[in-house]
């Protein structure tokens, strides 16, 4: 705190919607001691976010800056002014994919005396192809890092090397940080099974291959439809159940058609309860091109589901040990026995080891509260 009152962090993020990375600060903000620490948000996008109304609820204020990538002048203007009229900001903590753009925010928080400015790593791979721009934009920056931020953290040791390994300074630095989640409200729910399969009209003893994420080329959801029509076609009478939202969902639907499954591959679209969600599944599967560590993977063995994920998915993920990793040249088939072989298994209990891993969101708030006070005078 600062004269009594609690420092102001602002967190850095393209939006706030139904992400991985979102779900995680919202997770974060909620547990955190907001007497000590006070969130800000700063957007990429000018409309309004599914988390909106609870952030402001929560004391946060939301920022929307101009858009780095397509007006670097602009946004250079717009973050140097943004501190000059907010000298509140002690902390900066921008969420990254890769080193790719423009770092303008880093930049002017350090010209403008910030002292704590935080990366954080969320992914392993570089999300973008043949963009010229971006290639010179990340050779450019990634020996940098540390010219500007001053704090290094990642959600795997996987998305550390991927971000800071071409910076040797802030890969030393890195801190290894899981995504933590409250851990007791994804425990597996009977009731909400019963009720989430009636719901969507998913037989009681149907085997439900389940998966969350948006609907992009790099979560790959189309595998999974013809991972349920090879299940299907082995007699196992398989559903997939398939939650969020985005530009490909009427590719993988159409996917569901063109295999003749349509009718038992569900599209929950984005929902605010996805607890009761997993409590439905029988497995929880991600067949990603690349990931970090995947907060869905970490509610998912909350829940008690094992889990059958892409070989480009960090280890760091099996947690709980109930994981089998696959790789996706070995085809429908292999997936297929590998999600008959995990859910003879069953359910398990995986609270004290997602505990004894640092995944219990009550303890990460401190160790944040504790990072984000570190480099500002009481």
């Amino acid at each position: 705190m600062t004269n009594g009152q609690p420092i102001r962090v602002l967190q850095a993020v393209a939006s706030m919607g139904h992400g991985g990375i979102e779900h995680f600060l919202m997770n974060l903000y909620r547990a955190i001691d907001k007497d000590k620490v006070q969130f800000d948000f700063m957007y990429r996008v000018p409309y309004a976010c599914v988390f909106d109304k609870e952030i402001e609820a929560m004391g946060g204020r939301i920022f929307r800056c101009i858009d780095p990538d397509r007006h670097p002048v602009r946004s250079g203007r717009y973050y140097r002014e943004f501190f000059v009229e907010h000298p509140e900001v002690r902390a900066v903590h921008e969420h990254r994919s890769g080193c790719d753009g423009f770092f303008g925010l880093m930049r002017a928080a350090k010209r403008a005396g910030v002292p704590v400015r935080i990366l954080h790593s969320h992914n392993s791979q570089k999300g973008w192809a043949n963009n010229p721009v971006k290639d010179v934009t990340n050779a450019f920056n990634a020996p940098r890092l540390d010219t500007f931020a001053n704090t290094f953290v990642a959600c795997s040791d996987v998305a550390a090397t991927y971000l800071y390994g071409r910076c040797p300074r802030a890969l030393d630095a890195c801190v290894v940080r899981p995504n933590a989640i409250d851990l007791g409200a994804f425990s597996f729910n009977p009731a909400a099974r019963a009720d989430v399969r009636g719901r969507y009209g998913i037989a009681r003893d149907a085997l439900v291959v389940g998966h969350v994420g948006r609907f992009v080329s790099e979560k790959n959801q189309e595998f999974l439809v013809d991972v349920v029509s090879k299940l299907r076609s082995e007699g196992v009478q398989a559903d997939a159940l398939l939650l969020g939202d985005g530009p490909l969902r009427e590719e993988v639907s159409g996917k569901a058609d063109s295999l003749g499954v349509s009718r038992y591959v569900h599209f929950a679209g984005i929902q605010e309860d996805t607890a009761s969600h997993y409590s439905a599944m029988d497995v929880f599967c991600m067949p990603s091109l690349f990931e970090g560590l995947p907060v869905s993977c970490v509610e998912a063995q909350a829940s008690g589901l094992p889990m059958v994920l892409s070989a480009d998915i960090s280890r760091m993920a099996d947690i709980c040990g109930h994981t089998t990793f696959l790789d996706l040249a070995e085809g429908s088939g292999a997936w297929s026995e590998a999600i008959r072989a995990v859910v003879e298994g069953g359910r398990y209990d995986g609270f004290a080891a997602l505990c004894a891993a640092g995944y219990d969101i009550d303890v990460a708030a401190g160790e944040f509260e504790n990072l984000y006070l570190s480099g500002v005078s009481a």
